[in-house]
């Protein structure tokens, strides 16, 4: 008997990243639109070049401070449908997920990437969003006794043409922070 392999195409991380951070998700980006949604794309079907049809999305979210409070990241899948006129396309959403993430207890992981230091999370959860899939977490709380460890989460895009990102955070006294997504699909 022959021993098979059972292979899924690994792509390259993605960075998506927001220079400008608001307290709230932006509720007016999660509605019906003719417009094709762009900012923070996370992955799109019909320019991916690696593994077309994905089954899952691996992200691992960072931060420009290691000190934000109510910090979160939510995710909106998007499908299309195309005028009965042939002339217009709209875009319906989906909340696929809410997350919150949270910073060690101690030394917080950190990396210079593109020429800025990048603050990784050690905790994410999900909060209850209706009709949901429920992720597969990697939060490792209990690896290591520092935590140093960054986080990352599988997500299952549940058929949607495009995946976009958003993040909130709340910081005192109010700086300029950056946070984004290191993305790949599996």
């Amino acid at each position: 008997m022959a021993d098979a392999a059972i292979i899924t195409k690994q792509n390259a991380f993605r960075k998506i990243q927001q220079a400008s951070v608001p307290t709230a998700y932006a509720a007016a980006a999660a509605v019906v639109t003719s417009t094709r949604p762009a900012t923070n794309l996370v992955w799109d079907w019909q320019t991916d070049t690696g593994n077309g049809s994905p089954s899952l999305l691996h992200l691992f979210p960072f931060s420009s401070i290691s000190n934000g409070t109510t910090v979160g990241m939510r995710l909106l899948g998007w499908r299309s449908y195309a005028d009965t006129n042939g002339t217009d396309t709209w875009w319906f959403p989906t909340v696929l997920q809410t997350f919150l993430l949270q910073y060690t207890s101690g030394t917080v992981p950190s990396a210079s990437i593109d020429g800025a230091t990048r603050y990784f999370f050690n905790g994410i959860t999900g909060s209850a969003v209706a009709a949901a899939p429920t992720p597969n977490f990697f939060s490792p709380r209990t690896v290591g006794a520092a935590q140093v460890e960054p986080c990352s989460v599988l997500l299952d895009p549940i058929g949607c043409q495009l995946v976009t990102v958003q993040f909130q955070s709340t910081v005192s006294p109010v700086v300029a922070i950056t946070m984004g997504v290191f993305a790949s699909n599996v």
